[in-house]
């Protein structure tokens, strides 16, 4: 038994240290020293500590409509707020999970903001492309966009989920006011050729075991409603889906994405997203918040993620747009 717990915290040192999706480096070192995690369906050794006032159930506002829209791999699922307003915010969710994730901060939208929150590709309800790739991931938000008539957009997004925002912003620069990246993934692109062959020979053999191992992590000081949620749609996203996205995100560099931006790029970061590859390192002129809380920001610090949204709102007013570039 002690040979299995050791092979497992081992097991997970390796995952976060080489998901770079929070800045997890430091977290590794800490967590090994640790006793290893509860399985399952134990009780766990750490009780968890929620940060602030928890969001305990993940359901859409009831005036959210929910609707499917045409996508380039199929359909993919949208809620949508406030339809008739005249700006936009996109929310988008990072690896293995769901819409809902933005509960908090599509309730908290204001009547004169249109809110929508899209299930990525192969995630939630929508449908599974053949293949994964950041700018395939990318083509959806600008499905989501145009499905909903929507001319900008705020982007919001969290963890893996930066990429493809970056992405589309990227390329459409005319079609986004500004950015709102939460805890985002740093350039994994850097990380050495044989870790990421190690994490993804791993990820190969058990995607759900590997990834729900380093989810507790994160998870420790959540409350326990969000903990059930967030694994619950991680253990709901197809393996195949979670291999392809890390294949992908290890294959992108957002950098060049940044650099063509013309548009306010934030970022919202927890303690522990400080990594050589990190946004914040490698562009260190972006402004950022530093919140108190784990990965999951928008859930472990809902109240404070809303305020970041707001001042983004009325900082970037729609009358301040710089032109678009040609």
């Amino acid at each position: 038994m002690a040979g299995k717990s050791g092979s497992k915290r081992r097991r997970g040192g390796r995952m976060l240290g080489l998901l770079g999706m929070a800045g997890l480096g430091f977290a590794a070192s800490r967590l090994r020293r640790q006793a290893p995690v509860a399985e399952p369906t134990r009780r766990p050794r750490r009780r968890p500590r929620p940060i602030a006032a928890p969001v305990q159930r993940l359901e859409l506002p009831d005036d959210a409509e929910l609707v499917w829209l045409p996508a380039p791999d199929g359909s993919i699922a949208v809620a949508e707020r406030n339809a008739a307003a005249k700006r936009t915010v996109l929310f988008v969710h990072g690896l293995g999970g769901m819409l809902e994730q933005w509960a908090p901060q599509l309730a908290a939208l204001p009547p004169s903001v249109h809110g929508l929150a899209v299930d990525l590709p192969g995630h939630g309800r929508s449908d599974r492309p053949e293949t994964v790739t950041v700018a395939g991931l990318a083509g959806a938000l600008a499905a989501a966009l145009d499905g909903v008539s929507a001319r900008r957009a705020i982007l919001v997004a969290h963890s893996f989920g930066a990429l493809p925002a970056l992405a589309y912003a990227a390329r459409h620069p005319s079609r986004v006011e500004a950015l709102l990246l939460i805890d985002p993934n740093g350039d994994q692109s850097r990380i050495g050729a044989a870790d990421r062959r190690a994490l993804l020979d791993a990820v190969r053999a058990d995607a759900h075991g590997e990834l729900e191992w380093t989810w507790r992590q994160l998870l420790a000081d959540s409350a326990p409603a969000v903990a059930k949620e967030i694994l619950t749609q991680l253990r709901a996203t197809p393996p195949p889906m979670l291999l392809g996205c890390l294949e992908a995100a290890f294959s992108h560099s957002p950098l060049d994405d940044l650099d063509r931006l013309e548009v306010p790029v934030h970022l919202a970061l927890s303690p522990l997203n400080d990594l050589p590859y990190s946004l914040q390192r490698l562009r260190p002129d972006l402004p950022l918040r530093i919140l108190r809380g784990g990965h999951w920001l928008m859930l472990d610090r809902p109240d404070d993620v809303t305020r970041l949204l707001d001042e983004l709102l009325a900082r970037v007013a729609p009358a301040a747009r710089r032109p678009a570039r040609r």
